[in-house]
């Protein structure tokens, strides 16, 4: 579960790098900017994020967001196993349609102070994970008997070579499943902040997004 933490709190922060705030304008709307950054964020959409910041064009924000899928999949998934450019490629596709499956709606803003707004945002959690966290027990129990059935064969090196390779090729159909299977559960509300504690421009606060992405992926449940 700790390690399950830090994987989400270096996600967020990477998203954070990326994503810039949004200028301190009269009139803010803190409903509208949450909006687009969950747009942003989850669904690659940059176009009306980049509207309210102007200081990405969509072409960066785009990049950014690859990047951003990738180190989920490498931090959560894989787990920083090395694999070839194509199977990246595919986590990364899967992944970023997970994200725009979820479902999720703004409901309203709230102003704690001149610096800080509430928004309320009713989520539909998914059970992908729950589900891919469960199916992945089985073929890691059967390569275990593999391997100690002599079933692999070289260097102890080259053994766990295989079986990692193996192992994240299967992986994937797996998450497909799970993916392809989804459900939602029932509606709940979770809070995003949105701050501008450094006079730099308004921004959605990391601990309540992770937080957020914890609650609708259920990453609180895997085991």
């Amino acid at each position: 579960m700790r390690k399950q933490k830090r994987i989400m709190i270096c996600f967020c922060l990477l998203l954070g790098m990326s994503m810039v705030g949004c200028g301190v304008l009269k009139g803010f709307d803190a409903e509208a900017y949450t909006e687009a950054v969950l747009k942003q964020r989850l669904s690659g959409d940059t176009k009306e994020i980049a509207r309210l910041t102007e200081e990405m064009s969509e072409e960066e924000l785009a990049a950014q967001y690859e990047k951003e899928v990738q180190t989920f999949v490498a931090g959560y998934i894989t787990k920083d196993v090395s694999m070839g450019e194509e199977l990246t490629e595919k986590y990364t596709a899967l992944c970023s349609e997970i994200f725009k499956s979820l479902k999720y709606e703004t409901v309203k803003a709230e102003k704690k102070d001149k610096n800080t707004y509430d928004v309320n945002v009713d989520i539909y959690p998914t059970d992908i994970f729950v589900t891919f966290s469960e199916k992945l027990k089985h073929p890691a129990d059967e390569m275990i008997q593999k391997a100690e059935n002599g079933e692999y064969k070289g260097t102890e090196e080259e053994i766990k070579t295989q079986m990692q390779s193996e192992f994240l090729e299967y992986s994937y159909t797996l998450l497909e499943e799970s993916f392809e299977g989804a459900q939602n559960g029932k509606k709940e509300t979770v809070v995003l902040t949105i701050s501008n504690k450094e006079k730099k421009g308004f921004a959605v606060e990391e601990e309540s997004f992770s937080n957020f992405l914890t609650a609708i992926l259920r990453l609180d449940e895997v085991k």
